[in-house]
């Protein structure tokens, strides 16, 4: 199944005209501020599992074939997959216990004008993934252009492959650069960043689930549903039972008995409101918290101490802009094991 961004670029096409006037943002706003608040409307969802899972995470390989031109466009291309999996996987281990990691191969191939279906057909020729959990292909992106639809990803239902296009923004930065021009390059940057996180994220989540044998949902905000939407974050109902049935029977797995994967109880108050839990991850890799080095014995107590307080506490993770990923792993991944499952990012 296909995964498309109708809705952005139709939305999107709009935003020029409607940051003129200002009065039509509300009396007394200045032109910054009207741009600054409808731009923060279109801030992406945040993606976590709202769920704690309370047995042992299952760790299973995920296969990535990166194709010609993928390699062309992503000179990181390994780093460029890594950002959206970790995300995918601050949904995927709260909600189904099971966390992915990447192997990843060169894919020597390079087919003008070939479709994501004719490329799911070369991929699962060449690897059957018969010893993974699933085969993923990255081919190139397409630019955001005024049509109504772009392909960004497919898979086959209840398979074990799915490929997923590269991201490309021109489009969107020449429409932010219009729509917020009174605003700093450095709020449009990190705006934008925001939102190529979340959409990566969701495109591999989509079709990692019409692998695990969901549809397409008919709510437009789900990460089920045909088009992609900023504000979607979870999956819905239907869509997680069928995934956690495909999921246990992959892993040879029990299904759960009622009840068994409700998350404990916490020890903060009922309706007691957490203050963010705040990392600044440096280009050069180190995790700091309150200008202090984290070693992991003390990045895992932190964490600790937050859950203990209160379960729903947000992990923030502000991060330079060379950071590497796998500082940003580092934290995600021992923040989940624990049960923080509301983690954000956003550079600094």
């Amino acid at each position: 199944m296909m995964l498309t961004v109708a809705r952005w670029v139709v939305v999107a096409a709009l935003l020029p005209s409607c940051m003129s006037p200002v009065m039509q943002f509300g009396e007394g706003k200045s032109a910054k501020q009207a741009q600054r608040d409808t731009m923060n409307d279109f801030a992406p969802a945040r993606l976590a599992g709202d769920a704690k899972w309370s047995g042992e995470v299952s760790t299973r390989k995920l296969r990535v074939w990166a194709d010609n031109q993928y390699r062309t466009q992503n000179i990181r291309w390994q780093q460029s997959f890594e950002g959206p999996l970790e995300l995918a996987n601050v949904v995927l281990t709260p909600l189904f216990g099971l966390r992915l990691v990447p192997e990843y191969h060169v894919w020597e191939r390079h087919v003008a004008g070939s479709t994501l279906a004719d490329d799911l057909a070369a991929l699962a020729k060449r690897d059957p993934g018969d010893d993974v959990f699933a085969v993923v292909g990255l081919t190139s992106a397409l630019p955001l252009v005024s049509a109504t639809f772009d392909e960004l990803g497919y898979a086959s239902v209840g398979g074990r492959h799915l490929v997923v296009r590269g991201y490309a923004d021109l489009e969107e930065r020449k429409l932010y650069a219009d729509a917020f021009r009174d605003l700093l390059p450095e709020e449009r940057e990190l705006a934008l960043e925001q939102r190529r996180h979340h959409k990566t994220a969701v495109v591999l989540l989509h079709e990692i689930a019409h692998n695990l044998g969901a549809e397409h949902d008919p709510d437009e905000d789900m990460i089920t549903s045909a088009g992609y939407s900023h504000r979607a974050s979870s999956f819905s109902t239907h869509a997680r039972t069928v995934m956690m049935q495909t999921i246990d029977a992959r892993l040879g797995r029990a299904a759960a008995k009622p009840g068994e994967r409700e998350p404990p109880s916490a020890t903060s108050e009922p309706g007691a409101v957490s203050k963010p839990l705040v990392f600044h991850v440096t280009a050069s890799g180190d995790v700091l918290r309150d200008d202090r080095v984290l070693a992991d014995v003390d990045l895992d107590k932190l964490l600790g101490d937050a859950f203990a307080s209160h379960r729903e506490t947000e992990i923030v993770i502000k991060r330079a802009r060379k950071a590497p990923t796998s500082a940003i792993e580092r934290i995600v991944s021992r923040a989940t094991a624990i049960g923080l499952t509301r983690v954000s990012m956003m550079m600094y």
